[in-house]
Parts: C-alpha cells; sequence; structure tokens
C-alpha cells in the first residue's frame, strides 16, 4: 500500500491548483471534547446517505475540507493510490475536523488510533435504484444491465452512464453487492464473484467502525452521533434528507426485475441485516 506523504499538495488532492490553498487551521466545533478532539472519517457509500452527514457535520460546525463537495477530499472512487488521502495524513491536518472517504476502503484508511470512523448503510435494493436513477439510466439500459447480471461470466464494462458520471470504469459495482464491495477490499471482483469471503471481510471492517448507522432508520441512531461525535441533531435535522432526486417511476423495475436485484444482492443483504444489529 502506498502512504501519502503528508505535504500540503495532498490535503485538497485534485481541488487544490483550481481552488488555491485551503483555509487556516480554525478550533475543533466546542463539542468535540466528547471523542477528545479526534477527527472524523466519515465512509461515503455512494447513495447511502453521505450528502446528508456532510450537511450534517457542517451544521454541527465541524471544520471541513474546501471545496465542500460532499465533504471529500479526494474525487469519488478516486482509484491512484498517489491520490488517494489515507489516515495518517487527514488526522494530521489541522484545516477541517470531518472528512468523507467517497471510494472503496483500505486498509491504511483505518489504521489510525487518533480518528473516529462511521459509515451509513441501506437498503442495497434502494441503494441500486437510487444510483439507478441519479444516472438517469435508460429503459434500454436498464434492461442491458439486467440481462447481463442474468450472466456470470459477464464483461466488466457492460454499464454505460447517460450522464453525471462517476468514472467510466466504476459501474457493475454499484448493482452488485456493492456495500460488500467497498468494505471488503476487493471492489473490483468480477461481476457475480462476491464471496462469502468477502462478505467476513466486509463485517470485520464494520466491527471496527465506530458509527454504524441505517439510512432507513437514521432518526433512531442519532445518540451515537451525540454520544460519539458530540454532536446535537434535532428531531427535524434527523428526517431530513440531501441530493435526494426524484423517485424512479413506480413501474422503474418489474416485479420479476426487483426479485433479480435481490438475489444478486444476497450478501449484500447479509451485510446489511448485520449492519442493523450493530447500530440497534
Amino acid at each position: 500500500l502506498v502512504e501519502v506523504p503528508h505535504d500540503a499538495s495532498h490535503r485538497m488532492g485534485p481541488w487544490r491548483a483550481i481552488f488555491g490553498r485551503s483555509r487556516p487551521p480554525k478550533p475543533p466545533p466546542p463539542d468535540s471534547i466528547y471523542r477528545g478532539g479526534r477527527h472524523v472519517t466519515w465512509f461515503h457509500l455512494h447513495k447511502f446517505g453521505g450528502t446528508t452527514m456532510c450537511k450534517l457535520a457542517q451544521d454541527q460546525h465541524e471544520q471541513t475540507p474546501v471545496p465542500p463537495q460532499n465533504c471529500n477530499v479526494e474525487f469519488v472512487s478516486e482509484k491512484n493510490p498517489k491520490r488517494q488521502v489515507l489516515c495518517k495524513t487527514r488526522a494530521s491536518d489541522t484545516s477541517y475536523t470531518f472528512s468523507a472517504v467517497e471510494r472503496a476502503i483500505k486498509r491504511d484508511d483505518m489504521s489510525c488510533s487518533n480518528v473516529v470512523y462511521g459509515v451509513m448503510l441501506r437498503d442495497p435494493f434502494e441503494g441500486a435504484k437510487s444510483h439507478l436513477t441519479f444516472h438517469k439510466f435508460t429503459k434500454k439500459e436498464k434492461e442491458n444491465m439486467l440481462a447481463k447480471l442474468s450472466s456470470r461470466g459477464s464483461s466488466p464494462s457492460w454499464l454505460q452512464w447517460m450522464s453525471m458520471n462517476v468514472p467510466a470504469w466504476d459501474t457493475y459495482q454499484h448493482v452488485d453487492n456493492f456495500a460488500t464491495r467497498t468494505l471488503s477490499g476487493r471492489y473490483n471482483s468480477p461481476p457475480l464473484h462476491v464471496t462469502e469471503e468477502d462478505l467476513e471481510a466486509a463485517k470485520a471492517t464494520l466491527r471496527n467502525m465506530d458509527v454504524v448507522l441505517i439510512l432507513e432508520e437514521f432518526a433512531n441512531h442519532t445518540l451515537q452521533l451525540e454520544h460519539l461525535l458530540g454532536w446535537h441533531i434535532s428531531k427535524q435535522a434527523s428526517e431530513e434528507h440531501h441530493n435526494a432526486q426524484q423517485a424512479p417511476h413506480p413501474n422503474f423495475f418489474s416485479e420479476q426485475e426487483e426479485e433479480l436485484l435481490r438475489s444478486v444482492n444476497a450478501l449484500d443483504y447479509r451485510l446489511y441485516a448485520f449492519a442493523r444489529e450493530l447500530a440497534a
């Protein structure tokens, strides 16, 4: 694994050249004494409530990276090790107290004892549906995707985005056990090749998280944020969701298509059940 040097050029990743230097260091938010002043790293699974968490952090007076792009320090799905900002660099940067990682987790993302780690999971089918809606899949693209999901020998390049792109290589992973891939360290396994071993690795990652939330049950889990982060979340704030897109048509998926997606994501459903136990 490649460590990122502790120099200023990595603190804003690709944004520094566009926006200049990060803002000067500011004191931590008033209630960060609850966590001993430790930095918070939030693992933002795409379309799993990460924008909501970033907005909450800013509302709680956390200092977040500049510019405020979902609190990310890197580009979404960054896979170049030289551009990935790992925990040692994040923890030593005093210009922010909360930052997000919106890519697959690496071992050195969670190797620091002086960092609070958190993640939010959601129902896997709803996550896949939200992703396809956000990226404006056409009916033909959706049907092609489902046809490929029925064949274990599919090429890893079979999904194409019409707009609002994630990187061109980051495609089928979002509808094929996305959470297990993200948390296990084997994000780019071929389609339909996520294994029991991957599931156990993902569970181990969840056990090492300080905060585990469930999107559908978020209002019931805000005590974690109060006790571990020192945040004070109002009932209204706990029910607000940001970056929501127009809901898909009720018939976006047929019953047979939904059954297929739920079957393909069986390991993610087991991980989701495990996460609910941790969050309760």
